[in-house]
């Protein structure tokens, strides 16, 4: 028996070795599964005329935190509409989930700043503060000027303040006026050049919305040779649209527009042929603040206000003023879904402006910018995710800029801990576009294993199609992001070279076994599960988690001190 371990050491070192074995076959198992898969993924990228370096992709466990796949995923690429799901994340966070816009609603007392409090009448002037609530609708207009009256307010002599200083400079257009239409439009994406997300995008950031500055028309052409109906989202006295349009049997619609906003009045005349069949036109607003204008006067009319009411764009100095009433936005929750599911620029947009507000850049002066919103996001992102900024660089908080640049693996990083957030990771993942259901993936072509359980948010850019989300495998989630970088190809070429390589890898992942099949399906999802306890018969105490940074007092939406 010499040389045969005995007793509780030998017990305990024959029990060591066997599991040193055990987990060196299991990591020889899973690197030869990686390897196969890594070699199968090069082979569908060429298959569907693509270059190995055009494309990055990860694809990580959720439960085991384990790294399923991966393909150049540290380097950079344009992230297009992937760029939203870091906006929105900054924004949960910083902001938190029930923050909401706040529209100050004042009445002018007087107008020299004289000490005259026992005046009375009539108001004279209206001052209303924009905060680039991406929300407000005429719907929520009519809702201020029902509280106007509501206060007691039956007239106004003098004109109406709209203060935009409280937004900050004012961003640059984002993208040129559509121009033409196609006959059939997709529902899930416009037909206007290669690029949904740049068609998307209409207006830029303000301080005053209204059907977010880029009212949507229907425009029908019933029978060849109609005369075309033009179907306004805004009432006629808010927004006066005059058609000059003429059917037409060729299969490409031209439509010109022109727009007349001033101080007093808001027209739009449009102009062209129009081929058979139903068709969308999105007209970016050249003036919100007057169309808004507009806006609060019809709907002050309709509840019995009377006034003028003509725009000053300037406060003068001296005025003395009396809050009426502030208007809150839904809550920043329920603006999450229209970001990820159909992708909304203008909200992703105004909310990197929000943002800006909210983090500026110490020391300072003048009003927020860009920079301010951007630099307040890099600082949650580097507080969350330590080192990852080597592989985030943001120029804008939708993508339509080419310079926001991602890696596969940063957005595998930023979704998988949102999802993980208990205050809205749910909530956020329920945003996502589900395949074949809804969203930017209403229409995508997948195998019914994942229809409606697949789960993303695409990024389309000419050239650009990527990808970032979830989908289930045996009783794990899987996230993933698949990023493609393809200048020259089509729309259409990418994303059904996009769809056939996920749901090749979909089937490997299965047939590979690459996660364990008898995980309890009712387990919380957690990235890093707790260690068993090394003593067994004893309970092992577990600390409870950190709690989350308080927001400062006084913050409209809670603002988190990262400081």
């Amino acid at each position: 028996m010499a040389g045969i371990p005995t007793g509780r050491l030998g017990y305990r070192a024959s029990g060591l070795a066997l599991g040193l074995c055990l987990l060196w076959i299991q990591s020889t198992f899973a690197q030869d599964v990686q390897t196969r898969l890594s070699a199968r993924f090069l082979e569908l990228v060429k298959e569907q005329g693509l270059a190995p370096d055009q494309v990055s992709f990860v694809a990580v466990s959720l439960r085991q935190r384990a790294v399923l796949l991966q393909h150049r995923p540290g380097d950079l690429m344009p992230a297009a509409s992937n760029t939203k799901l870091v906006t929105v994340y900054a924004a949960l966070r910083a902001l938190s989930p029930n923050f909401r816009w706040r529209t100050r609603v004042y009445k002018i007392a007087d107008h020299d700043g004289a000490a005259d409090k026992g005046r009375q009448g009539p108001p004279s002037g209206l001052w209303i503060e924009g905060t680039g609530d991406p929300t407000m609708t005429f719907a929520d207009i009519e809702g201020i000027a029902r509280r106007i009256r509501a206060a007691g307010i039956r007239k106004i002599e003098g004109p109406l303040y709209l203060d935009e200083s409280s937004f900050g400079t004012m961003a640059p257009p984002t993208a040129a006026p559509p121009a033409d239409l196609e006959p059939g439009d997709l529902s899930d994406e416009p037909a206007r050049g290669d690029s949904d997300d740049e068609a998307v995008a209409v207006a830029p950031p303000h301080a005053f919305f209204v059907e977010h500055n880029a009212p949507e028309f229907v425009i029908s052409v019933p029978d060849a040779g109609a005369a075309p109906e033009v179907l306004s989202p805004l009432p006629w006295e808010v927004l006066r649209v005059f058609s000059k349009l003429q059917s037409s049997q060729a299969k490409r619609s031209v439509i010109r527009v022109s727009q007349d906003l001033d101080e007093t009045h808001a027209t739009l005349t449009l102009s062209g042929t129009v081929g058979p069949g139903m068709h969308t036109l999105t007209v970016p607003i050249s003036d919100p603040t007057a169309l808004f204008a507009q806006a609060m006067r019809v709907a002050l009319l309709r509840q019995g206000v009377e006034g003028s009411l003509p725009l000053k764009r300037q406060v003068p100095a001296g005025i003395r003023r009396e809050l009426v009433f502030s208007h809150y936005s839904a809550p920043l929750r329920e603006a999450v879904a229209p970001i990820l599911k159909d992708s909304d620029n203008l909200a992703a947009d105004s909310i990197m402006w929000t943002l800006a507000g909210q983090g500026r850049a110490a020391g300072r002066t003048g009003p927020p910018d860009l920079q301010d919103g951007l630099h307040w996001v890099m600082r949650i992102l580097q507080q969350d995710f330590p080192g990852i900024q080597n592989e985030v660089e943001l120029a804008d908080g939708s993508g339509l800029n080419m310079d926001s640049r991602l890696s596969a693996r940063a957005l595998v990083r930023i979704l998988s801990g949102a999802i993980n957030r208990p205050e809205f990771g749910a909530e956020l993942e329920s945003s996502l576009s589900r395949a074949g259901w809804d969203g930017t993936l209403q229409f995508r072509t997948y195998p019914p294993s994942l229809l409606g359980r697949l789960r993303g948010k695409t990024g389309t850019l000419a050239g650009i199609q990527n990808l970032t989300g979830t989908f289930p495998l045996a009783q794990d989630e899987v996230a993933f992001a698949f990023l493609i970088a393809a200048p020259g190809l089509s729309r259409a070429k990418l994303q059904a070279a996009q769809d056939r390589i996920l749901a090749a890898l979909y089937t490997l992942f299965r047939k590979e076994e690459i996660v364990s099949p008898d995980m309890d399906p009712l387990a919380p999802r957690v990235l890093a599960p707790p260690p068993a306890s090394s003593k067994p018969g004893r309970k092992r105490k577990l600390k409870p988690p950190p709690a989350s940074p308080k927001p400062k007092a006084g913050g409209g939406g809670g603002q988190t001190d990262l400081g």
